[in-house]
């Protein structure tokens, strides 16, 4: 039976690999966002409307009453997520060098859905206990996805805002 292992022997687990952060020459402003996927809307462009549409898709699901609603809802859910992963994706592609692009994903990956996520259930969970009610953490969670939609607003660079 061990002639059939078709695995290596030694085998390592999370606690047996350690990350070392590095130093970066990639710096958030270098982060060129103007790209176009088409010709018409720019990188900056699609994500702003991701994050207007999950704004949104937050604010409607507080006032939601009914299942069919939420249902409906989930199909805004498929739209802004699809557009956020794929802008997510090609701003990766740009901006990360070819050689480090699985591992500048794999991390990416870990931050949203990882340490997000953590967050996201903790917050809600107290905020459950406090509200005693899912509906203003909805609203809460309209408000701050239009944090990202105002930082898009911002001019990139002194010289960007002068143009």
């Amino acid at each position: 039976m061990a002639d059939d292992v078709k695995f290596a022997p030694r085998g390592l687990t999370f606690d047996d690999v350690l990350l070392l952060p590095a130093h970066s020459t990639i710096m958030p402003g270098d982060a060129d966002l103007t790209t176009r996927l088409t010709r018409r809307l720019s990188l900056r462009i699609l994500f702003g409307v991701a994050f207007a549409g999950t704004a949104v898709r937050w604010a409607l699901v507080a006032h939601a009453r009914s299942a069919p609603e939420l249902v409906a809802l989930q199909l805004l859910h498929a739209l802004s997520s699809g557009l956020f992963w794929g802008c997510a994706v090609e701003a990766m592609q740009r901006i990360v060098p070819a050689r480090l692009r699985a591992t500048g994903q794999a991390l990416f990956s870990a931050v949203v859905f990882g340490a997000g996520n953590a967050a996201g259930y903790a917050l809600s969970g107290a905020g459950y206990d406090r509200f005693h009610s899912a509906a203003p953490l909805y609203t809460y969670a309209a408000a701050v996805e239009l944090l990202p939609l105002l930082l898009l607003l911002l001019p990139l660079s002194p010289e960007e805002s002068s143009a």
